[in-house]
């Protein structure tokens, strides 16, 4: 099922005039997702890649943001609107590591000011998401 819609155009429908007004909003979470994602996708068609990209749920309520392929990798990436990083944002990521038959990288893209690991995931600030996908992809 599709998921991706204009963030911007979202953002004028909701009434969202400042960046301000995200703080506190109840849907800065989906937005900020949806950003990410359009960021990553733009990078992929930009650079002449297949799009690769998708959402990931099981029948028991694990779930991951954005599966993405890059060179015969998996990158698992769950993107969370918080600045304080917490080891539950890994736990669908774990469980997806450890069901898949490719090896995956896992990431959480959040929105705080350090990277670090965690459990052999990465936490990206928002602001370096470039880090993902470095230099040569």
């Amino acid at each position: 099922m599709p998921k991706l819609y204009d963030t911007g155009l979202a953002c004028h429908l909701l009434g969202l005039e400042k960046s301000s007004q995200l703080e506190t909003h109840y849907l800065k979470g989906a937005l900020l997702e949806n950003t990410v994602i359009l960021e990553v996708l733009k990078h992929r068609l930009n650079r002449g890649l297949p799009p690769n990209l998708y959402f990931w749920r099981d029948h028991t309520g694990h779930e991951v943001d954005l599966i993405a392929e890059w060179g015969g990798e998996l990158k698992a990436i769950e993107i969370k609107a918080s600045a304080t990083f917490q080891k539950e944002f890994t736990k669908s990521l774990h469980y997806f590591s450890g069901i898949s038959d490719t090896k995956t990288i896992s990431y959480v893209v959040y929105t705080g000011d350090e990277s670090h690991s965690y459990k052999e995931t990465a936490l990206i600030p928002v602001a370096e998401l470039a880090n993902i996908w470095g230099a040569q992809a």
